[in-house]
């Protein structure tokens, strides 16, 4: 009769092929196989947890070789077939997500498929300014700023892409935020900036000032005794002294 034959072994391709058994003279019926070593596997991509995640653009890439594609089941993994054997670069991405990269590795593993399981992380914007001695801020991270000025119909301020911003003159200004392709803004704050000295430990501080005009004096006197600021605790400190002891000094 006719009958169909497969010969597989683990980490190798099945060979199938069909046979024909008759008398053959009684010399019985011959097949010959060989499996050859397997060579390439799936790799199999589970995005979200516990559900799967949607719309997520998941990329393979090494020497010679790139696939992709984007997440469509809501219900299981998705995979990419026929993957050499050897090491890969992936990366799972999302609008408004965190992307996640690494790196997998590519083998027979008993024919059964290679599994990624990465779930990007939504972007979570804190859209917080603080204000300190003239100084605008925001919690720094690893994302995109843009501080633009509010009374100026929120126009950028050319290299104010910084995490902090000092303002040059009193106004209302706002930072926008943005990273994979995700974007926030604060609420505008207003800033008046009181010129005067800002240092704590100078004579003349301000507490009031926010912008330092480098009005700022220092005694830098280190010895109490040294009267005529020569350096020296001397007779002439001594006579400076006796010269106005018993003065009345209202």
């Amino acid at each position: 009769g006719e009958y169909t034959y497969s010969v597989s072994k683990a980490c190798h391709e099945t060979i199938t092929g069909t046979v024909t058994v008759d008398c053959n003279d009684g010399m019985g019926v011959s097949v010959f196989a060989t499996p050859s070593p397997a060579t390439s596997n799936n790799v199999f991509f589970f995005v979200g947890s516990p559900l799967a995640m949607l719309d997520a653009t998941v990329e393979l890439y090494g020497p010679g070789f790139y696939e992709s594609f984007v997440t469509s089941d809501p219900f299981s993994g998705e995979f990419i077939a026929d993957v050499p054997f050897g090491e890969y670069t992936y990366s799972v991405s999302k609008a408004c997500h965190e992307t996640i990269t690494g790196t997998v590795t590519v083998d027979c593993n008993d024919g059964m498929g290679v599994s990624v399981f990465a779930t990007p992380s939504p972007i979570n914007f804190d859209t917080n300014v603080m204000t300190s001695n003239g100084v605008l801020s925001v919690a720094a991270a690893a994302i995109d700023y843009q501080w633009v000025d509010c009374d100026n119909g929120n126009a950028p301020i050319l290299g104010a892409t910084g995490a902090t911003f000092a303002p040059s003159a009193s106004g209302t200004y706002a930072v926008e935020l943005s990273a994979e392709g995700c974007s926030a803004s604060s609420s505008c704050v207003a800033i008046n900036l009181n010129a005067g000295c800002t240092y704590p430990e100078a004579e003349n501080y301000d507490s009031a000032a926010t912008d330092d005009d480098g009005s700022c004096t220092f005694n830098l006197a280190t010895c109490m005794g040294d009267l005529n600021g020569d350096g020296l605790v001397s007779a002439q400190d001594l006579l400076s002294f006796l010269s106005v002891f018993g003065t009345d000094c209202e």
